[in-house]
């Protein structure tokens, strides 16, 4: 499975390109998106998260050390899920499900886990971002 397409990088580039400081949660988030020439992803309870053009995920911890890098196929189709409701253009680049995948651990296939936080109602699921299913090399 390749998403990292030049089309891919080409539309990260452009929403880098494009970012402006009023686009962000802060100016914490924008100077580290122009820092690691990254898209922002948002703010989870501890980090804030970042896409690269190459597919390269970047978390950073509320220590300014502490930085998490990923690779991984499963991140990126979750980070690419979860920003598409922040950038719609990310919404090309979500995969079919493939042949080889597996049904989610956590929501069994449901595509929701857990309750949100406030509302009680149904949240999606943090593993698969909904999708209701992995690829297997999660």
């Amino acid at each position: 499975m390749n998403i990292v397409t030049p089309e891919f990088q080409d539309v990260v580039d452009r929403l880098i390109a494009d970012l402006k400081p009023s686009d962000c949660f802060g100016a914490e988030e924008y100077r580290l998106a122009q820092e690691f020439h990254a898209l922002p992803l948002g703010l989870d309870l501890w980090s804030y998260g970042f896409l690269r053009p190459d597919g390269e995920l970047i978390s950073t911890e509320w220590e300014p050390d502490d930085i998490q890098r990923s690779r991984s196929i499963q991140d990126l189709i979750r980070a690419i899920v979860v920003a598409s409701g922040r950038y719609p253009q990310l919404t090309a680049f979500i995969p079919e499900r493939p042949e080889d995948a597996i049904v989610c651990l956590a929501c069994r296939g449901t595509k929701v886990w857990g309750i949100r936080i406030g509302t009680n109602k149904p949240a999606r699921c943090v593993l698969c971002a909904g999708l209701g299913w992995m690829v297997t090399d999660a």
